[in-house]
């Protein structure tokens, strides 16, 4: 293959690929996934770990190049959809964990009975969080 990769080492990248998508299916990661697409992967997964050990290395390097090809794009595509998709993911999750915490600072603010300092000290944290999630939607 034209990166210097082996074709059974693309294989192998592929299935490694396939099987982060699963599991982060499994973590909820992919809501949207339909089970029967997720059933296919553990197809797929269970017989590539069947036949891998089975076919040498000569066989597989003999596979034609568009077949060599079909598996790079894969991977490149696979590549970078999961990488928006998991940006996507940690967008979302930090802007939950940036509402819970600014909800948070705010109920304790309406604490009766609070010092100046701990005011002044909770200002301080929701002034940093309100900050850096400025900064992280730039």
């Amino acid at each position: 293959m034209e990166d210097g990769k082996s074709f059974s080492a693309s294989l192998e990248e592929l299935i490694e690929i396939f099987g982060n998508i699963r599991q982060k299916s499994v973590d909820g990661k992919f809501g949207e996934i339909d089970v029967s697409f997720l059933d296919d992967f553990d197809v797929l997964m269970r017989d590539y770990i069947t036949v891998k050990d089975g076919v040498s290395d000569g066989v597989l390097e003999s596979v034609s190049e568009p077949l060599k090809n079909l598996v790079r794009v894969m991977i490149d595509q696979l590549r970078t959809e999961m990488s928006k998709v998991f940006d996507m993911a940690t967008e979302a999750e930090s802007a939950a964990r940036f509402s819970v915490d600014l909800e948070r600072i705010n109920q304790s603010l309406k604490k009766p009975g609070l010092t100046n300092s701990e005011i002044d000290r909770l200002l301080d944290e929701r002034e940093k969080l309100i900050g850096r999630q400025t900064r992280d939607c730039k």
